[in-house]
């Protein structure tokens, strides 16, 4: 059995019986999530592909676990990027003795992150205020070293200073208690309007900054803004199940994820 015949009369195309050539089947469509080979079935979610295992897996997120739970994991590791970032911001600051406001970016992006990942991307204004707070104490923890240096400076100058006044003493006297220049220990109620002043001006202390240099705290604003901007809340919306091959099977889900 041949094909149409060449102008000599043999085929032009010989069927060959002998050898077994295999087609390679198409490439299967890939889990926008897993990237592994999607089978039977698939679904969209926001416009992104999602396998079996990853639609029950991103179900079994939405339903567990409780509000309270996921603030507190989001306030610990929004904490702890926090710490890391005012680390980063403060050494470059010490190192460079160079203000890169460019660094808040980094902090906002950071905190950002781990809230939304603590919070399994939940979303929504609690969400966006927590990282928002906390990017900015993380850029004020970094104010409080050298506002602690100079306040025990300029208290090191008073002393010194009420010092130099006090009348000499005729030799060989005895130093009565107290004379030595000591202050007495401050009350319980002065430590702590002590320090809520020192918590008060250092939150300030970026506004204040940033009035002499306002490039800085724009800066600082974008900060703000990439914190609050990754931590808004997108309703999920999913589509299928779709059959792999097929459009128009199924529905679509519209999810609201609570907070």
């Amino acid at each position: 059995m041949s094909d149409t015949p060449s102008a000599d009369g043999s085929p032009a195309h010989e069927l060959q019986f002998d050898q077994v050539e295999y087609v390679e089947p198409a490439a299967l469509a890939a889990c926008g999530v897993c990237s592994r080979p999607m089978r039977d079935v698939y679904y969209e979610v926001n416009g992104t592909s999602f396998c079996q295992s990853c639609r029950e897996q991103l179900q079994q997120t939405l339903t567990s676990g409780s509000a309270a739970g996921r603030f507190a994991r989001a306030t610990v590791y929004g904490s702890l990027a926090g710490l890391a970032g005012a680390a980063i911001y403060y050494g470059v600051r010490e190192a460079t003795n160079i203000e890169f406001g460019l660094i808040a970016v980094v902090v906002g992006l950071m905190i950002g992150k781990a809230v939304k990942t603590g919070s399994n991307a939940r979303g929504g204004w609690l969400y966006q205020g927590l990282a928002i707070f906390l990017t900015y104490t993380a850029i004020v923890v970094t104010y409080i070293p050298p506002l602690v240096t100079a306040i025990r400076a300029q208290a090191d100058k008073e002393k010194a200073a009420a010092k130099e006044k006090q009348p000499a003493k005729p030799a060989g006297a005895a130093e009565a208690p107290g004379d030595a220049g000591a202050l007495p220990p401050p009350t319980l109620r002065e430590f702590l309007l002590a320090v809520a002043f020192l918590v008060g001006f250092a939150y300030a202390l970026p506004v204040m900054v940033g009035f002499q240099s306002p490039m800085a705290l724009l800066i600082v604003g974008f900060g703000l803004y990439e914190a609050w901007i990754i931590n808004r809340k997108v309703p999920l919306v999913i589509n299928g199940p779709y059959q792999l091959g097929q459009r128009g099977a199924g529905g679509a889900v519209h999810v609201d994820p609570a907070g």
